[in-house]
């Protein structure tokens, strides 16, 4: 029942978008135009729509039937969270590794896994929003994920990840979220040095060490504006350093269970 219902309200989506690329059976005065290789995108999701009706034990958006993704040249966001494709994941990634003006890519909850993510050439040039949280990254991340030169905003809360905490995080990052995972080892100082962070949370993890170092690199920062940072129930120890008081940016600051 919810299969079919989920069938209908895609279906319905699709036909709006046709009707707003001006069909003209459908349309008289509205001068939408669509994109010759966007318009093949939507008839190929049609027809797609119309082989799911008859093939209803295999789903539209299983990575096999993405290909039409990659017609969408000028496409910018892109939410697929949560839709738990049944398998060849990194045929998924290859597709959407295609698409050349992608600026916001939204992963979260579809059971990926690090080797999902191991892809030969990376072509995310243009992506600023990446979101993997709540997948299953097997404590292991390829380094591309952190070297995207124009991202600002990365989530990778909840993805089983562990191990040392990741070196090397491209400097134009705003938004950092790695709560909610097995992250061990000391906090490096170098993280300090990304002054336009806006938001770090580091919640729920097995950092240790003291944070001096850390706090003494942002705090230097000539531009910082730190709003959110999120430390709590981690392994952290020894005196909160008087440079936290340098952060006047800071709104939100969380220390909880630590042994500070």
């Amino acid at each position: 029942m919810a299969h079919s219902t989920s069938t209908a309200f895609i279906a319905q989506l699709l036909w709006l978008l046709l009707f707003l690329c001006g069909i003209p059976s459908l349309t008289v005065d509205l001068h939408v135009d669509c994109a010759e290789l966007e318009w093949e995108a939507l008839v190929h999701f049609k027809d797609d729509i119309e082989n799911l009706s008859r093939r209803a034990d295999q789903s539209l958006l299983d990575p096999h039937h993405l290909e039409w993704l990659s017609r969408l040249s000028f496409l910018k966001y892109l939410n697929l969270g949560g839709l738990g494709f049944s398998y060849e994941y990194k045929a998924m990634i290859q597709t959407l590794n295609s698409l050349p003006s992608l600026e916001e890519l939204h992963l979260h909850n579809c059971g990926l896994s690090s080797a999902d993510l191991n892809i030969s050439f990376v072509n995310f040039t243009s992506l600023r929003v990446l979101d993997l949280s709540d997948n299953d990254l097997n404590c292991t991340l390829p380094h591309w994920v952190f070297n995207l030169k124009n991202l600002v905003h990365l989530d990778l809360s909840g993805s089983n990840l562990c191990g040392q905490f990741p070196d090397g995080i491209v400097d134009s990052l705003e938004h950092l979220d790695l709560s909610d995972n097995g992250i061990g080892g000391r906090l490096s100082s170098n993280l300090g040095k990304l002054c336009n962070l806006r938001n770090l949370k580091l919640s729920h993890n097995a950092i240790s060490g003291e944070i001096t170092g850390f706090v003494n690199t942002l705090s230097a920062c000539s531009n910082n504006s730190l709003e959110t940072l999120d430390l709590g129930s981690n392994a952290f120890m020894g005196n909160l350093p008087d440079t936290l008081g340098y952060i006047k940016s800071l709104k939100v600051l969380q220390l909880q269970n630590n042994s500070f």
